[in-house]
């Protein structure tokens, strides 16, 4: 059996309501026999593990350690277990595209070695709508998980992968790393698909206050812990 081309990596907590969607909507794409998908999950409470297990061709990977509940460390394992050369990491709450392959590969073939898409919330508001457009524009105040990463192998070792050290702002951590190496991030055409669960569960505002803190203290380099106790104490958690 021929090595996959792209690793797909889903990290997952108390997914249940996502995780089954994206699942059957990456299966839908004309190249996923040349990809493989490994979902590694934290020790969800919920039935996420037993979603996973109803997906023949999909690898799971639990978390048993308490310790090592954290998207940076589940990546991680993930890629350690990945195949293939090409590592794409997508959230649980999105629908990439189903030209992701080719998408990837063009921009590989034309020297990017790390990006991700653009998003569009599925939501018709007009606020979510603007907050979208932004995601257009390269600049890494507009950048996060949720427009999924994709990664070479070798670059991604190169970085020694996601910072273990990071609970929270893990992707931008790796964008800077990767940048001060001159590994450039590269926008992908299309958009993402992207739950607008934080917005349903806090206003606007909130998850802009809450979002705009959690970028100041990151680039102000304060400790991950801080930056993600600041974060949760200013907004109700969709999951909770």
């Amino acid at each position: 059996m021929p090595l996959p081309k792209i690793s797909i990596v889903i990290p997952t907590l108390n997914e249940e309501k996502y995780i089954g969607v994206l699942l059957t909507h990456l299966e839908q794409s004309p190249a996923i026999s040349n990809c493989e998908v490994i979902v590694v999950d934290a020790m969800s409470s919920d039935r996420t593990a037993q979603v996973v297990a109803s997906f023949v061709n999909v690898k799971l990977i639990s978390i048993e350690n308490e310790a090592q509940r954290s998207r940076a460390i589940q990546m991680n394992l993930g890629a350690q277990a990945a195949q293939a050369n090409i590592l794409w990491f997508v959230h649980a709450d999105t629908l990439p595209p189903l030209t992701f392959f080719d998408d990837i590969h063009k921009a590989v073939k034309s020297g990017h070695h790390l990006g991700g898409y653009a998003f569009d919330f599925q939501s018709t508001r007009p606020l979510l709508k603007l907050n979208s457009m932004f995601t257009r524009f390269n600049s890494m105040v507009c950048r996060g998980g949720d427009q999924t990463v994709f990664i070479l192998r070798d670059a991604f070792n190169r970085l020694q992968g996601f910072s273990e050290s990071h609970c929270i702002m893990e992707e931008y951590d790796l964008f800077a790393r990767a940048e001060s190496i001159g590994i450039h991030y590269h926008r992908l055409p299309g958009s993402v698909k992207v739950s607008p669960r934080k917005y349903k569960a806090n206003s606007y505002l909130q998850v802009q206050r809450a979002n705009y803190q959690a970028y100041k203290m990151w680039k102000e380099g304060a400790a991950p812990e801080l930056i993600k106790e600041r974060y949760f104490s200013l907004l109700k958690h969709p999951k909770d």
